[in-house]
């Protein structure tokens, strides 16, 4: 299937990386298959760079459930940044026990180093 091609491709991305694959990434996030979606989410959070964040927050508002749980976490592995935290203190009060989880377990992850 091509969305297991583009899948991979994506997860690649982020394993390596790269700034100049960003553009590809946030391409990606406009795909149909949710998986992919979530996939590119993750690749974003593993590229150290600030302008990955606000792609991700397209999803933050996102009715499923699962997505928004992603966009927690990769907020969490992403630079501190003040838009990321605010959004991250608005998921912390999802009505949804584990996005509201997964975005505590981030907050902490941003403010406690060791």
């Amino acid at each position: 299937e091509h969305w297991q091609v583009v899948f991979s491709a994506v997860v690649s991305l982020g394993l390596i990386g790269e700034k100049s694959a960003m553009g590809t990434l946030v391409e990606t996030l406009d795909s149909e298959v949710e998986l992919v979606v979530q996939s590119a989410i993750t690749a974003l959070s593993q590229i150290d760079e600030p302008a990955a964040i606000e792609p991700v927050l397209r999803f933050a508002d996102h009715p499923d459930v699962m997505m928004r749980a992603r966009v927690c976490t990769a907020l969490g592995n992403m630079a501190a940044d003040g838009t990321a935290m605010a959004a991250l203190r608005r998921l912390e009060q999802d009505p949804e026990p584990a996005v509201a989880d997964c975005a505590r377990r981030a907050i902490l992850n941003k403010t406690v180093k060791f």
